[in-house]
């Protein structure tokens, strides 16, 4: 298992973005609470498992604040959030 940082690009869906590695393997569960570094913006969440797919939430706040819009094509850093219980 890794703990390190995780670095992709995702595409902006409507309300998510599909995380693409299997996050049981590389840090021990479906489901892990995370921090993302997004457009320069901090952004805790705890991922979610949709159509077999592991796809981080996105909110209408969040995605305001980061100047996300639909289809964007974004940089992505994601850490396991061991801060928020």
């Amino acid at each position: 298992m890794a703990q390190g940082p995780l670095t992709f690009s995702a595409t902006v869906e409507e309300r998510s973005l599909v995380v693409p590695v299997n996050t049981v393997r590389f840090w021990g569960e479906a489901r892990p609470r995370v921090v993302a570094l997004i457009n320069g913006q901090q952004y805790r969440q705890r991922l979610e498992v949709q159509d077999g797919e592991t796809v981080l939430g996105l909110t209408a706040a969040f995605r305001a604040q980061a100047s996300l819009s639909f289809g964007d094509v974004i940089e992505v850093t994601m850490e396991r959030d061991v801060a928020t219980p």
